[in-house]
């Protein structure tokens, strides 16, 4: 399980992982992610 933790900065992905990464998990990250890098 993946929890995205909100933070003020924009330019940080904070997140709080237990047990095992799913495909869901990483696709729920992933955007965020891109979001950053394509600032």
């Amino acid at each position: 399980m993946l929890q995205i933790i909100e933070l003020k900065e924009k330019n940080i992905v904070a997140t709080k992982a237990s047990g095992k990464l799913r495909k869901e998990d990483i696709e729920k990250i992933h955007p965020l992610i891109h979001a950053i890098l394509d600032k």
